[in-house]
């Protein structure tokens, strides 16, 4: 009679991890941080390396911006592609805190576009961490970026409208 009371400890000792698995189902991650860029262009990427990858910009306007304290900050805009650079920690150094792409004239990497369906995006990058249910008709899937900083792509039924890749400063 003794057999028993181990034998049922032995079973709860071996099923309990399965039991606990099947109770906790995480959801399908999508690729740990995904490395967004245009032209070799990512956040964090210095002034000068902009210039070199993307060419001179239409316009470029120095501003104060109130984030997380006051920063001044570099704003380049290129059709379809605003690139915002903040002030690093030299003078007159800048790096790249945002980008945002409106035209299907620029390739993000990994190889998408502005156009693009909101399958083909999902069959290239996966699940995302977070997406925002449709608002308006807007659609917005969130990833993080090889920097664990942030990729927001918004949708409007179904085609790919805005990517913003920013840094959190805060």
């Amino acid at each position: 009679m003794k057999i028993l009371p181990n034998l049922i400890l032995i079973v709860l000792i071996v099923s309990f991890p399965l039991f606990a698995a099947s109770q906790t189902e995480l959801p399908a991650a999508s690729p740990a941080g995904t490395d967004f860029n245009v032209k070799n262009v990512r956040l964090g990427t210095n002034y000068p390396e902009v210039i070199k990858n993307l060419g001179k910009p239409l316009k470029s306007r120095k501003m104060k911006k109130e984030i997380c304290g006051e920063d001044t900050h570099l704003v380049l805009d290129y059709p379809g592609l605003e690139i915002d650079l903040a002030a690093g920690e030299k003078p007159d150094e800048f790096i790249v805190l945002e980008i945002e792409i409106t035209s299907s004239k620029w390739t993000i990497e990994p190889m998408f576009s502005i156009g693009s369906s909101m399958s083909a995006v999902r069959a290239k990058l996966g699940t995302p961490w977070q997406q925002d249910e449709k608002q308006g008709g807007i659609a917005t899937l969130n990833y993080l970026t090889k920097g664990n900083d942030l990729a927001d792509l918004y949708f409007l039924n179904d085609k790919l409208t805005k990517v913003r890749l920013w840094i959190n400063p805060c």
